[in-house]
């Protein structure tokens, strides 16, 4: 009957009428039940094209359509009755591969797992284990695949007839006990998921795995608080496996926290080989093609390493560079920082950090003792990277200390008059920090004159008439008090800068102007003619004395604003010390350290001032009655402003 059907290929019952064969004797059961499956096979194969896969989860069951459902519950029957059939292992690896594609897994992992450990030297042996461990692959079920493949590991016969399946399992065992360890990491067991990694690590050496094993714990160990074992641990992944690709990363992770727990050397020595190692891949990935020989052609020329290569990132090859100059030079290995220092400039010379670097290479020198090599660098680094006025002006004032601190005085003025010159033309486009220098030179360029006008004197000439003595010390007096208008003048200059120490020194030679001016009056020769009188003597140092209040009333002035502005400025130097040692001479009260206190003694009366020739008496006349004593036009320019230039 069920021939017949198949003959007018009414395909859908005819399975039904196979099936019907089973109440015929036990010996055409089991062609009953082959038969129904081949029909259900036909049935389902020609289903397949107007079948729709139905949407759903992608790891939850999906219902099975009617006519595979028919199929599998044929191919169940087979087993049922024909277990150890011709055809039961194709039968069982048909309806598992049914229940695998609709996510049945359990089913599917029971017949396919039959297969491989019943059947082991069958042909689909191999293939059924694998699709058994992909059932909990896709489920995402590490434990069970992991075990599963330990049982199909451990069947002797199945490895022996699949040695290819031997591999396949241990990969296998190998990926799923790390899915395991990284299900433990993320059930915030940190410590655990570290202690796993390293025995992965230690069972499975070999594995590609193995060095991710390694960086895993490195991050548990860490976030444990064991920071020094997690660097233990990647220096192990440095040593076993110096090609993987995570060797970048963990070096440099370990300079950081090396550098994090103050082990200096040792954080230099891992941000050095971080450069060392992007440095090597870097000029291999870059490395030009061998050029072809023939006369007179050269070899090229190795480009300079750049760009991300190896695993290494070419930014943070710069960082490391630059950090391990760092902890060289606090390490005191000043030979070493320099090295890297000027490693890094010649591999990066158009870095924003390279002009900084290079200069700091002057500093290396300076801590060592080396001021002909610090002065080369400075000047170097001047033609280079000063192109900054502003730049240009800070380096100079450094080469200018260099020179003094050397006892090189004519280097040092040398220097400054240099940056006086290029200051003028660029004065517009120097900022405040470029001013020091400026105002230092400023402040020397006036040394001369002022030696000039300390250079004047009154010694009378004796050959010169009383008239002629007259005119000539009234144009000394007129001349020296120009120049000490001019000096003020420029002085006050340096002062405006508001650079503090070459402004309390300026201050300082101000109040040392007046000061010496006050004192060539006083210390001036009596002439011949009068020291044979002591009366007119007496009378011509008192009339110059008279001559010298005024100046050495504005010295007082100048110096006790030297040293306030001093103090107000936190500026202890020689010239401020100077400025506070003559004020002790003209107001030790004020000035002075504290003396016992005597009683006031009455002054004696002094006496009448004896008349002279007049030689002084014509350039001092009493001012009248009701006058000011001293009238503004007279005096000298007022401190702290810009003097008036002489008429």
């Amino acid at each position: 009957m069920a021939e017949e059907l198949m003959k007018r290929k009414q395909l859908e019952i005819a399975p039904i009428a196979f099936m019907r064969g089973r109440t015929l004797e036990n010996c055409f059961i089991i062609l009953d039940v082959e038969s129904a499956v081949q029909s259900y096979d036909i049935v389902a194969k020609r289903a397949e094209g107007s079948e729709k896969r139905p949407q759903g989860e992608g790891k939850g069951p999906l219902p099975i359509p009617e006519a595979k459902k028919q199929l599998v519950d044929a191919c169940e029957r087979y087993l049922q009755y024909a277990p150890n059939g011709e055809q039961s292992v194709q039968v069982a690896y048909k309806a598992a591969n049914v229940y695998y594609k609709y996510n049945h897994f359990p089913e599917a992992v029971r017949l396919f797992t039959e297969i491989a450990e019943k059947h082991p030297k069958h042909e689909l042996a191999r293939y059924a284990a694998n699709l058994a461990l992909d059932c909990y692959n896709l489920q995402s079920d590490w434990r069970g695949m992991n075990a599963t493949a330990k049982r199909l590991w451990e069947h002797g016969e199945l490895m022996r007839a699949q040695p290819q399946l031997r591999e396949d399992l241990a990969k296998v065992i190998e990926g799923s006990a790390f899915k395991l360890i990284e299900e433990m990491e993320r059930g915030g067991r940190p410590l655990d998921a570290a202690d796993a990694y390293l025995a992965f690590a230690k069972d499975w050496s070999g594995s590609k795995l193995a060095p991710t094993a390694l960086y895993n714990a490195s991050v548990g160990l860490t976030k444990a608080g064991r920071l020094e074992r997690a660097m233990q641990v990647r220096e192990q992944l440095v040593q076993r496996y110096p090609q993987d690709p995570l060797v970048p990363k963990v070096a440099l992770a370990n300079a950081q926290d090396r550098e994090a727990v103050a082990d200096f050397d040792r954080a230099a020595d891992g941000y050095e080989r971080y450069y060392a190692g992007w440095k090597k891949a870097a000029l291999a990935a870059n490395a030009p093609a061998p050029a072809k020989k023939g006369k007179g052609k050269r070899p090229a020329q190795a480009p300079a390493p750049r760009g991300d290569a190896g695993g290494y990132e070419e930014a943070k090859a710069r960082d490391a560079l630059f950090n391990a100059g760092v902890l060289r030079e606090g390490l005191s290995q000043f030979k070493r920082a320099e090295g890297l220092r000027l490693d890094f400039v010649e591999t990066w010379p158009a870095a924003p950090e390279s002009p900084k670097v290079f200069l700091s290479v002057a500093d290396l020198y300076a801590r060592q003792g080396q001021p002909g090599k610090e002065l080369k660098q400075l000047e170097e680094y001047q033609e280079r990277f000063a192109k900054d006025p502003t730049e240009w002006l800070v380096v100079q004032d450094r080469i200018a200390r260099l020179h003094a601190r050397t006892g090189n005085a004519h280097a040092e003025r040398k220097a400054y008059e240099e940056a006086l010159a290029y200051w003028k033309p660029r004065r517009d486009r120097v900022a405040e920090r470029g001013m020091p220098v400026v105002a230092q030179a400023q402040f020397l360029a006036v040394e001369p004159a002022f030696e000039e006008f300390d250079r004047i004197g009154f010694a009378v000439p004796g050959k010169l008439s009383p008239q002629r003595q007259v005119k000539w010390l009234k144009g000394q007096l007129e001349a020296k008090g120009a120049k000490l208008v001019a000096l003020q003048k420029s002085y006050t200059a340096v002062v405006n800068t508001k650079q503090a120490e070459p402004a309390v020194c300026a201050l300082w030679k101000i109040g040392d102007g007046y000061r010496r001016f006050a004192r060539s009056l006083k210390d001036a020769p009596i002439p011949a003619e009068l020291r044979r009188n002591k009366e007119l003597a007496d009378e011509y140092r008192a009339q110059l004395a008279q001559l010298a209040e005024a100046p050495e009333k504005k010295a007082v002035e100048a110096l006790e604003y030297a040293v306030t502005r001093s103090r107000e400025l936190s500026v202890a130097n020689a010239c401020s010390r100077a400025a506070a040692d003559v004020l002790v001479k003209y107001k030790p009260d004020a000035y002075g350290p504290p003396l016992e206190r005597f009683p006031e003694i009455e002054p004696k009366a002094a006496s009448a001032r004896p008349r002279g020739q007049g030689l002084l008496t014509a350039l001092v006349q009493p001012a009248p009655a009701g006058a000011r004593a001293e009238p503004e036009a007279e005096r000298f320019a007022p401190l702290g402003s810009p003097a008036a230039a002489p008429a």
